[in-house]
């Protein structure tokens, strides 16, 4: 539809058909104030990120939760200490806690898509490392009061 319009456009003679930067074909001689002096304008998407492989690992024997964007994810337990998730590029609030919610482990920020695999080791009482990209994880500097941390 949109090329229809386009194509009846430039047939009445209301653009100027751009064919390269140095090239321009004049459709007709009549100017019509359209933004960019009449020159049909492609601006080309960004190109699609393929998603990023983040793999949360669990070490001790507490169990927990990770929650992503105030969303529970993962619940580490007795047996299911590993879980692989696929996240687009972009940064995300990330909270590790224990059983329940306010009992924050570690928080911060998670910036995904440097690279293409990233590795999380998060514990209680060792706090998170990242493999793959170090500088990917951006902790807060106080975890103490959970509600807090949930505010931010």
């Amino acid at each position: 539809m949109f090329s229809a319009l386009l194509s009846s456009l430039v047939l009445a003679g209301q653009f100027t058909v751009t064919v390269s930067p140095t090239i321009t074909t004049p459709v007709n001689q009549h100017h019509w104030d359209y933004p960019h002096d009449g020159n049909i304008i492609i601006i080309q998407p960004p190109p699609i990120q393929p998603p990023v492989l983040v793999e949360f690992d669990a070490l001790g024997k507490d169990w927990g939760s990770v929650w992503i964007n105030g969303q529970e994810v993962y619940r580490p337990q007795l047996y299911n200490r590993r879980q692989v998730l696929n996240l687009a590029p972009g940064s995300y609030r990330v909270v590790l806690t224990g059983i329940t919610k306010y009992d924050v482990w570690s928080a911060g920020y998670l910036n995904v898509g440097r690279t293409g695999t990233l590795r999380v080791v998060f514990s209680k009482t060792d706090g998170v490392y990242v493999q793959g990209d170090p500088t990917a994880w951006l902790g807060d500097r106080d975890v103490r009061n959970g509600i807090e941390v949930w505010r931010r």
